[in-house]
């Protein structure tokens, strides 16, 4: 048991089995945290000043509920549907800014798995083709490929579980931060009816 267990390949060892698709595998990974990321800390930055804007609605400063404030504070005798079409752009405008980037972390999301598919192929191919040459008497001659096989597969399925979950949690923060604004949006065209 302790002879098997001193075989057992170190990380760095199965990521270098898994070839040249586990490295593209691991950079789409990498990749998509940092889209994760980036989008995270902006959303959060955005969610921080729309609350402050709630604080001190008379003044409507550089943040998504600041530019929706001021297309209600300029002009202040247009009629209820113009505000509205109005106050509803801008709205759609700003969502744009909020769902930036999370396309292409769920895309990364949907590639991963696949690419580990892709690495599946090709170690078996592999595999197929030194039974060809060597006959399958030795199992040892085998590995290479079924361990490429396994591990891409692994890697494509624990890349894509953290890219989804975060594309699902900004995605979330995203339509909360859009369903803020419409909600200000209806309540200003709700007090310009009145």
């Amino acid at each position: 048991v302790l002879n098997q267990l001193s075989n057992m390949p170190t990380l760095s060892q199965r990521f270098q089995q898994a070839g040249v698709v586990g490295k593209i595998i691991a950079g789409l990974l990498t990749v998509g945290l940092g889209i994760a990321l980036v989008r995270g800390i902006v959303l959060l930055r955005t969610r921080l000043m729309i609350r402050a804007q709630i604080k001190h609605p008379e003044t409507a400063g550089n943040n998504p509920l600041g530019r929706v404030l001021k297309v209600y504070y300029s002009e202040p005798n247009r009629s209820l549907d113009s505000l509205e079409l109005r106050l509803m752009e801008t709205i759609m405008d700003e969502q744009q800014g909020f769902e930036k980037g999370l396309s292409m972390l769920k895309l990364l999301a949907a590639i991963a798995p696949m690419l580990g598919l892709l690495g599946t192929v090709t170690g078996m191919i592999e595999t197929f083709q030194v039974i060809t040459q060597f006959g399958n008497s030795d199992p040892t001659v085998m590995a290479g490929g079924i361990s490429m096989a396994l591990v891409t597969t692994v890697m494509g399925l624990v890349a894509a579980m953290p890219l989804l979950l975060a594309h699902n949690m900004l995605t979330t923060q995203a339509e909360m931060l859009r369903g803020t604004l419409e909600k200000i949006g209806v309540s200003l065209v709700a007090q310009q009816s009145e």
